[in-house]
């Protein structure tokens, strides 16, 4: 299975969860597909902004 039918199916069992009225397991899942997706795209840009690197190259720049 694929990160997208992945997220497809998570959103659905949010959505069925939702409508049997168990609205913080839905939040739940919807929490986790948001992870999913948010994931895969911070993989793949470069363009991201990523605090821990930032922070080893200031204790670096510190130490040499």
């Amino acid at each position: 299975m694929n990160k997208k039918q992945l997220t497809e199916e998570l959103i659905s069992l949010a959505n069925e969860l939702d409508h049997m009225k168990l609205y913080a397991h839905a939040n739940t899942m919807t929490k986790i597909a948001g992870i999913v997706v948010a994931e895969d795209d911070m993989k793949h840009d470069p363009m991201v902004f990523n605090p821990d690197e930032s922070f080893e190259s200031e204790q670096q720049e510190n130490q040499g």
